[in-house]
């Protein structure tokens, strides 16, 4: 049992120097903690950030295959989260009608992306 103990022991100390290690770094590179702002995003919300890796501006035909669901339920979703000042649109054209994230939110698609940069390249 002492064996497992120290192994589980040893893990577990690892972990929270990965954890210091990481906190350290963004405090040295001047990171805000974000995750207030993500916390008031549904997970529907913080699941569509991920096509805003990828692209600056989505359809309602993007989110509707993303989600896999049907063309209408994507438009109302697009709707919804334009009222909720999540998205908005960035092309009124209704047959090429797109959306992009608010400014607050397309600073934490930056980051990332500026972040994945930087631990690539180490």
């Amino acid at each position: 049992m002492s064996e497992f103990l120290e192994y589980f022991v040893e893990g577990m100390a690892d972990s929270f120097d990965k954890v210091r290690l990481q906190a350290e770094k963004a405090q040295r590179s001047g990171d805000m903690d974000q995750s207030p702002t993500l916390r008031n995003l549904s997970s529907k919300q913080r699941q569509v950030l991920k096509l805003f890796l990828s692209s600056q501006r989505i359809s309602a035909k993007d989110i509707a295959q993303f989600f896999q669901v049907r063309d209408h339920q994507a438009r109302h979703l697009c709707q919804k989260w334009v009222y909720e000042g999540f998205l908005e649109v960035s092309n009124l054209a209704p047959k090429t009608r797109d959306f992009r994230l608010v400014e607050k939110y397309e600073v934490l698609v930056r980051e990332h992306l500026n972040e994945t940069k930087e631990d690539s390249s180490v």
